[in-house]
């Protein structure tokens, strides 16, 4: 069923993502930011100038960027190609064209196809093409100047406050599935990993035979969401006492990192709770935390950056981090094992966490919650619900220690 075939009062509250408020007052103050300098600067490079400071389809643009920015609309390249290729062709088409009506016709079609194949749609480019043609004589007097100022000039300062909002915000954005890469490296799939490559879903999108207004990474974690919200679902009555890893990876502040890898690498974990001397939980190191720093080396692949991270060169100096709590997630985000997992739910989609180090009524550190994998059969034998903890107690640091491979 097509969009076409639902009535449109059914289909507004089904298809309508609710955003937060936070998110929404940040959309628009940046959109007001972005039209102001604009606008200002504009004035500034057509001083005197009686026509339009502002593109009226910078507005359309303004909504793409700050409240959709996931959009592959919203990229930078679809924005400035977007609005060049329009001018231009805008331009041309009043120039050689009388009719007014045939030329802004003519316009948008020839933006439509120039933007699918230059792969830069966007779909404000379509009013800046009929601005273009229809804007009267102070428009058309400018010629191909239009595409500099007002066009081009419009459209690099709204780009500019769309990266520094993205630059401000991009510490805060952690998604959920960004150690995907290297699962795909050294870790079989979990149940919050899609089970379909890159090529099945651009074979897939491809079979629909549309424009899909949703990047691939988005779908793919769009999919984990999904995911984990039916496992904790599944496992809402449950306490996580008795679906945690009993036997999780542990680390200490100065445990190297090529040291905890090979822990992870071995027992096929994909976390581990970096632990004080009293078994409390001070940190988490996930995969994505090694991808992150691993992809802040210079040169090379994923695989190379990867090992230099691992195995630092000695002889040079360098501040990149080689011990676990110099790369570990704090502070930690813990539970305690008496709690049902429809209780820590929120908790995890809140702060977009899969993996939950689980304490005693003491904070010391029992086991680790992980949602992307099976509860552990033998965890629910294990834990008594009545005294909270494991009959086996907490691993002393002597015990810790020697869980790393040698």
């Amino acid at each position: 069923m097509s969009a076409l075939d639902v009535p449109w009062n059914h289909a507004t509250p089904a298809t309508y993502t609710v955003i937060s408020a936070e998110r929404t007052i940040g959309a628009a103050a940046a959109a007001c930011a972005g039209i102001l300098l604009a606008g200002w600067i504009t004035r500034l490079f057509l001083p005197g100038w009686s026509g339009p400071v502002l593109l009226s389809s910078l507005g359309a643009s303004s909504v793409l960027l700050f409240a959709v920015p996931a959009s592959p609309m919203s990229h930078p390249w679809p924005l400035v190609g977007g609005h060049l290729c329009a001018g231009i062709i805008g331009v041309s088409c009043a120039r050689y064209l009388p009719d007014p009506v045939l030329a802004s016709a003519a316009a948008v079609a020839a933006t439509i196809l120039t933007m699918h194949l230059l792969r830069c749609l966007h779909p404000p480019g379509g009013g800046t093409a009929l601005v273009a043609v229809l804007g009267g004589d102070d428009v058309q007097s400018l010629g191909y100047q239009f595409v500099l100022t007002p066009v081009a000039l419009d459209v690099a300062v709204l780009l500019l406050v769309a990266l520094l909002l993205e630059r401000l915000l991009r510490k805060r954005m952690r998604p959920l599935l960004e150690e995907a890469a290297l699962q795909r490296l050294q870790a079989p799939g979990d149940a919050l990993t899609p089970p379909f490559g890159d090529q099945d879903l651009a074979r897939a999108m491809a079979n629909l035979d549309t424009y899909i207004d949703v990047s691939r990474e988005d779908l793919c974690r769009i999919y984990g969401l999904a995911a984990l919200h039916a496992r904790l679902r599944a496992l809402g009555d449950r306490r996580l006492g008795e679906v945690m890893d009993t036997e999780p990876c542990t680390a200490e502040f100065a445990t190297p990192l090529a040291e905890l890898w090979q822990c992870l690498q071995q027992r096929g974990r994909r976390a581990a709770a970096v632990l004080a001397r009293n078994g409390e939980v001070v940190g988490v190191v996930t995969l994505g935390d090694f991808l992150r720093h691993a992809q802040e080396l210079p040169d090379g692949d994923l695989q190379q950056r990867l090992q230099r991270l691992l195995h630092p060169d000695r002889l040079l100096e360098s501040d990149q981090p080689e011990v676990a709590g110099q790369i570990m997630s704090r502070p930690a985000v813990t539970a305690r094992a008496d709690q049902r997992v429809r209780e820590v739910a929120r908790l995890l989609v809140e702060h977009q966490i899969r993996h939950l180090p689980v304490v005693d009524e003491r904070g010391r550190f029992l086991g680790m919650f992980d949602a992307g994998e099976e509860p552990p059969p033998a965890a629910a034998r294990a834990f008594n619900p009545t005294s909270g903890r494991h009959r086996s107690g907490i691993p002393s640091p002597e015990s810790r220690r020697s869980s790393f491979p040698s």
